[in-house]
């Protein structure tokens, strides 16, 4: 598949990667050296785009799912990642990750089974990702009792703290929304074993199985993300 793009007055400073991206396509295409601008091949998918110039993109079936960007500026691009990108690159996928994708550097991480909001900065910032709001949809196997509380167990031998609170019962688990007030690896689904409640799809920590982890990062700051629907509809199943 071949396409034909110019770069509009508004996307002029969006980078490569970004701008593939919100225009519905695979930025891993960069990569594979499918991607031309002003008739030579580029490989930077951080490189900055100019109003008006013409993009030409060799894009075969994507085998990596479409990205869809929330936010950019001059300093950072907010994307809502699917489950199952990573956002860092790992020996596995190198081009898959986000990082690599657009051309920008994660400062915080998201489970690669997880969906959800992730902030990448084109530059150095001083964005401290802990001082934002961070919300977290969790479908979590069986009854939750209590309709709020807070899990304060250790992740990893460090202090860690989980606000939640119920959003839905369903017959066999239950919608919760959570919030972090720390930032430990699998915090959620760590503090979601400990309450005997481990989430659908987290077998890794005793869950049922389920296609995808039930996690999605809802909120980060001002920004939001709508679960997709195979959050949605596998959560409405149960």
């Amino acid at each position: 598949m071949k396409r034909a793009l110019t770069v509009l007055a508004r996307e002029a400073g969006a980078t490569l990667g970004a701008f593939l991206a919100a225009r519905g396509l695979d930025a891993a295409a960069i990569a594979r050296g499918g991607v031309h601008v002003g008739g030579k091949r580029v490989s930077d998918p951080g490189r900055k785009m100019h109003a008006g110039e013409k993009v030409l993109v060799y894009q075969i079936e994507a085998a990596e799912p479409a990205l869809r960007i929330v936010h950019e500026d001059a300093d950072l691009i907010v994307v809502d990642k699917p489950a199952g990108v990573p956002v860092q690159a790992t020996r596995q996928a190198a081009t898959n990750a986000l990082e690599a994708r657009l051309g920008a550097r994660a400062l915080h991480r998201l489970d690669l089974e997880a969906s959800g909001l992730v902030v990448l900065a084109k530059r150095d910032v001083a964005l401290c990702i802990t001082d934002l709001l961070r919300g977290y949809l969790a479908l979590a196997s069986g009854r939750v009792a209590r309709d709020e509380g807070r899990w304060t167990s250790p992740v990893a031998g460090k202090p860690a703290a989980t606000r939640f609170r119920v959003l839905e019962r369903l017959a066999q688990a239950t919608l919760l929304e959570c919030e972090l007030e720390t930032g430990r690896t699998h915090q959620i689904r760590v503090h979601a074993r400990a309450a005997h409640h481990p989430l659908v799809g987290d077998t890794r920590h005793g869950g049922p199985p389920a296609p995808r982890l039930m996690l999605h990062a809802h909120r980060l700051g001002e920004w939001t993300s709508p679960p997709p629907p195979n959050f949605t509809n596998w959560g409405g199943a149960l």
